[in-house]
C-alpha cells in the first residue's frame, strides 16, 4: 500500500510541475533527485512525463560546448536576450570577428584555443579573452570549405565548425534609411542611375552567391572615369556600403564597375544630371504611429524626381523650419514632437519647393543624410575618398 501511494504521489507531482520548472532546474539538482529517488518512482515518472519533457531532458546533455556568434549577426535585445549561435558563409577577403561563449557547464574558456584547420582559406589573426568570452579576429582568405577547431589546453579538439568562403556572383543595392519608419524607397535602377551634379549617394551592399546571402565587409572596390567611389563600413553589426560622388558637370551615361577580389561582380550605368532635371520633390514621413508622444523624434525624408518619376540621387536640399533656415545639408530632417505647436517644414531642390506642417518643438530641427551611413541626428562631415576612378573604365555604345 505504501509503494502504491508513493508512486501515485510522484506521478501527480510530475504531471503538476510546469515545463519551465523542469527546464530551469540546474543539472546537479536533477542528478541529486535521480540519485535519491527509488527505482519504482523513476519508472513512474518516466512513464507519466509528457514526450517533450523527456526529449528536453535527453537533449540537455547534447548541447554543443560553445556558442559562436559573428560580428554580422544582429543581436537579440531585451530582458531575456541570450547569445546566438550564428555563423554565416563569407565573402573572399572579408575580415570578421567571432565571439565564443560556453554552451555547457564546466567548459573553461581560458584554456580554449581557436585555430583554423585550413589556414590557406581561413585565418585566425588574433584571440583575446574578455568578460567570459573568447574574441577572435578572423579573415576569409580564399574560396573553399574551411574548418575551425576549438582545442583544449592539451590540444584536443572539443568542437569543430565548417565555414564556407565564396566569391559572390551578385551585388544587391539598397537605401539605408531607418527601416522601422517604413519609408517609400525609390527603385534603384542599376542600368540607369541618375545622380545630381556634385551629388553623393550611398547604397548598402548585400553580397549573394547562387541567390543566397554572403557576409562580407571591406572587400568592395570600384572604378569609373566619371565618379569617385568610396567603400564605407559600419560595425555592430558589420555592414558594407558603396558611395558614388558625381563631378560638378553633367555627363553622359557612364559605367561604374564594382569588384571583389579583382573580379567584376556588377556593372552600374549612371548619368550625371543638372538640377534643372528636378521636376518634383517629395517629403516622406514614413508610417506615423497612431499615438504620438511629446518628446519623440520624427524624420522627414526629401526625395527628388524627374518628370518621368525617376529618382535623382544626391540632389541638393535647402531646408527651412518655422521659416528659419536649417544649418547643414542633407536629405533627412529630424525634429522633436510637441503637440499643439504647428510649424512649417519647407525644402527646396533645384527650382522646386515643397512644404509640410508638423507639430514640433521650436529649434529642434537637425539634418543628416542617407549618403552618410551610420548618421543619427547630426550632420556628418564629408568623407575622404578612399578609391578614385583610375583602375578601370569603359563606355557602352
Amino acid at each position: 500500500m505504501l509503494r502504491s501511494s508513493t508512486s501515485r504521489t510522484f506521478r501527480a507531482a510530475v504531471k503538476a510541475a510546469p515545463p519551465f520548472a523542469v527546464k530551469a532546474a540546474p543539472p546537479f539538482a536533477l542528478r541529486a533527485a535521480v540519485k535519491v529517488a527509488p527505482p519504482f518512482a523513476l519508472r513512474a515518472a518516466v512513464k507519466a512525463a509528457p514526450p517533450f519533457v523527456i526529449a528536453a531532458a535527453l537533449g540537455a546533455g547534447c548541447a554543443p560546448p560553445f556558442i559562436v556568434t559573428d560580428s554580422f549577426t544582429v543581436r537579440d535585445t531585451g530582458l531575456f536576450a541570450s547569445a546566438q549561435d550564428s555563423l554565416h558563409d563569407y565573402v573572399v577577403g572579408s575580415p570578421f570577428v567571432i565571439e565564443v561563449r560556453a554552451g555547457r557547464a564546466f567548459v573553461d574558456l581560458k584554456n580554449v584555443e581557436v585555430v583554423s584547420k585550413t589556414p590557406d582559406l581561413l585565418a585566425v589573426e588574433g584571440q583575446n579573452f574578455v568578460d567570459d568570452t573568447i574574441v577572435v579576429d578572423m579573415r576569409a582568405l580564399a574560396e573553399g570549405t574551411a574548418s575551425l577547431a576549438f582545442l583544449d589546453d592539451r590540444q584536443r579538439p572539443l568542437e569543430e565548425r565548417v565555414i564556407e568562403v565564396k566569391l559572390p556572383d551578385e551585388i544587391a543595392l539598397s537605401v539605408d534609411v531607418e527601416p522601422e519608419k517604413k519609408f517609400t524607397i525609390p527603385i534603384i535602377d542599376g542600368e540607369n542611375l541618375l545622380i545630381s551634379v556634385d551629388g553623393k549617394v550611398t547604397y548598402q551592399v548585400t553580397y549573394k552567391r547562387d541567390g543566397s546571402e554572403l557576409k562580407g565587409t571591406s572587400v568592395l572596390s570600384g572604378a569609373s572615369d566619371a565618379y569617385a567611389i568610396e567603400n564605407p563600413t559600419r560595425a555592430t553589426p558589420d555592414r558594407e556600403y558603396v558611395t558614388l560622388t558625381a563631378s560638378n558637370t553633367a555627363s553622359e551615361i557612364t559605367d561604374i564597375g564594382l569588384f571583389v577580389a579583382d573580379t567584376l561582380i556588377r556593372n552600374l550605368r549612371a548619368t550625371t544630371v543638372d538640377t534643372t532635371a528636378i521636376a518634383a520633390v517629395q517629403l516622406d514621413e514614413g508610417e506615423l504611429p497612431d499615438w504620438k508622444n511629446d518628446g519623440d523624434v520624427y524624420t522627414v525624408w526629401s526625395k527628388s524626381f524627374t518628370t518621368d518619376g525617376a529618382p535623382i540621387w544626391g540632389a541638393p536640399f535647402a531646408w527651412t523650419f518655422d521659416s528659419e533656415p536649417v544649418e547643414g545639408a542633407g536629405d533627412l530632417l529630424r525634429y522633436t514632437r510637441q503637440g499643439g505647436e504647428r510649424r512649417l517644414v519647407q525644402v527646396r531642390s533645384g527650382d522646386i519647393t515643397e512644404d509640410l506642417t508638423v507639430e514640433a518643438k521650436a529649434g529642434t530641427a537637425q539634418l543628416s543624410s542617407t549618403a552618410n551611413p551610420g548618421c543619427s541626428s547630426a550632420v556628418a562631415p564629408a568623407s575622404v575618398f578612399a578609391l578614385l576612378a583610375a583602375l578601370w573604365f569603359r563606355r557602352r555604345r
